[in-house]
């Protein structure tokens, strides 16, 4: 494979607090569909979850062109908001075509959070794009680990 087939994605969602500690989601991709998944919530004492999955060609290829179209290879997240342990994190690491792009700004909850940013046009398609590939993501775990054919 050369560098330029590497592929990567890594969503993270975090934060510390004095109540539950450190709670987590993380999503990864690699290059050849493997999907790993974790989430972390010490409320009411849960455990750590983790789940791994394959992606088909057919759905790795529309991740890879849903970021390349989204523009997020072209942005810098110099002018967002910075995370801290008391704001929480949201990460996106991204391998793909040669580049490596990593941002990170405090987590964001809604649209709302965007808006009033120095820069609300990059880190819309930030926002836009994590929660695009989160929520498909969760939709195939759930669809993976939970469906059954015989109803």
């Amino acid at each position: 494979m050369s560098g330029s087939d590497l592929f990567a994605l890594r969503l993270y969602f975090g934060q510390s607090s004095s109540r539950f500690g450190h709670e987590f989601s993380e999503f990864e991709i690699n290059s050849k569909g493997q999907v790993r998944y974790a989430n972390k919530s010490n409320y009411k004492q849960a455990e750590l979850i983790r789940k791994e999955f394959q992606l088909g060609k057919v759905v790795l290829d529309q991740i890879k062109e849903t970021i390349r179209s989204s523009g997020i290879l072209d942005i810098t997240d110099s002018k967002w908001p910075k995370s801290s342990e008391a704001t929480g994190t949201h990460e996106m690491e991204i391998i793909l075509e040669g580049k490596y792009l990593w941002l990170e700004t405090r987590k964001l909850s809604s649209r709302n959070d965007v808006v009033g940013s120095d820069d609300p046009e990059g880190l819309s398609i930030f926002f836009s794009l994590s929660e695009d590939i989160k929520e498909l993501l969760l939709t195939l775990v759930s669809v993976h680990f939970k469906s059954s054919p015989f109803g």
